[in-house]
């Protein structure tokens, strides 16, 4: 979703074209843009002129630009196609620079020159796949959900283009998305409900609710979205308008709203 311009993107798999939908009381599609990466699956709208997609099959960084629905740039980003997230903190020393995640680790690019200025770091093999993360700018903290570790990652800035650990919360199986929910000050994250001995599918959605100050899980929601295999293993999160959150499986076609 782009706030700014008022609409929807969505992507495809293998063809990286991007469907334009409106954000109309009456949703219309509004063309198509070519030439992207395959499978874009995260993106931030930087500015009214350009639009950052990570694309998990073609290990690529596609910019846009809105305006004229044209693609501008592509960004090799090895390694670093899991998601992206926006420092918007002045004072941080990170400030304006886009923060990705993947299989790699972290990494970062300036947006101002479209190009990668550090490249997928997994901060001496303390990060593994980091399938989401976001930026807390109250904190000045990046929010890297392990997939693989099955952890919360809590990172800081620590120079121009570089980036330490400062904690973790643990023992969140498969987590996969975050959003941060500020008015209530917790973190909301999705796991799944396996064990570590019988990873059995489906498997039901957890919904893990964790605060932000003593960064200790509060309680968990067992949903009724699943994931179907172990293909997917992702739980996806989307916050609503009006205090409400949009769950879903991977591989499914159920959406909870909780």
């Amino acid at each position: 979703y782009l706030p700014v311009k008022g609409e929807i993107y969505v992507t495809t798999f293998n063809t990286g074209t991007i469907t334009r939908i409106s954000t109309a009381a009456t949703p219309t599609l509004l063309g198509t843009i070519t030439g992207s990466g395959t499978w874009g699956i995260d993106l931030v709208e930087y500015s009214a002129t350009k639009v950052f997609i990570v694309n998990s099959a073609s290990n690529t960084t596609t910019v846009i630009n809105p305006t004229t629905n044209v693609v501008s740039a592509t960004i090799t980003t090895t390694n670093l196609v899991s998601s992206i997230t926006l420092n918007s903190n002045v004072a941080s020393l990170h400030n304006g620079m886009l923060i990705l995640s993947g299989s790699g680790g972290i990494g970062m690019i300036n947006p101002a020159t479209n190009t990668l200025v550090a490249a997928a770091n997994n901060l001496g093999s303390l990060l593994n796949t980091g399938a989401k993360i976001i930026y807390n700018s109250t904190l000045n903290l990046y929010l890297y959900c392990d997939i693989v570790l099955n952890q919360l990652t809590y990172i800081s800035p620590l120079a121009a283009t570089t980036f330490t650990i400062s904690f973790y919360t643990t023992n969140l199986n498969k987590v996969s998305n975050i959003i941060h929910d500020p008015t209530n000050s917790v973190y909301i994250v999705s796991t799944l409900n396996l064990t570590t001995t019988a990873a059995t599918y489906p498997a039901s959605v957890i919904l893990n609710i964790i605060d932000t100050t003593t960064r200790l899980s509060l309680r968990q929601v067992i949903t009724t979205s699943s994931v179907l295999s172990a293909v997917y293993q992702v739980g996806y999160l989307t916050a609503g308008t009006s205090g409400n959150i949009f769950v879903s499986g991977g591989g499914s076609l159920l959406t909870n709203e909780i």
